[in-house]
């Protein structure tokens, strides 16, 4: 059974919180700091999402200073929701 698009677009918004700089979850793979912390939170470009995959969008120049962070997603597998759509989730200002 389908996932909903209202609760597949609530987890997208959390997720945007997961991933990249300043994330709130690690996974303890992927980018690492000189103290083996997890700097891109759940993942970059290619991680999954239910059957959606994160899209290697780079952010614009200045984005972490003013900190701001948003991912792109295709989804496919989401009642509502053409599969292959772009979907952006951001977090900050």
């Amino acid at each position: 059974m389908p996932i909903s698009k209202e609760l597949f677009l609530a987890i997208l918004s959390m997720d945007a919180y997961n991933r990249g700089y300043g994330a709130w979850i690690s996974d303890g793979q992927g980018l690492l700091d000189g103290n083996r912390n997890d700097i891109d939170g759940l993942g970059e470009a290619g991680s999954a999402i239910g059957n959606s995959i994160v899209q290697n969008v780079p952010l614009p120049v200045g984005s972490q200073t003013a900190g701001f962070y948003a991912v792109a997603y295709t989804v496919n597998g989401v009642e509502g929701i053409d599969n292959g759509t772009t979907v952006v989730s951001c977090r900050g200002s």
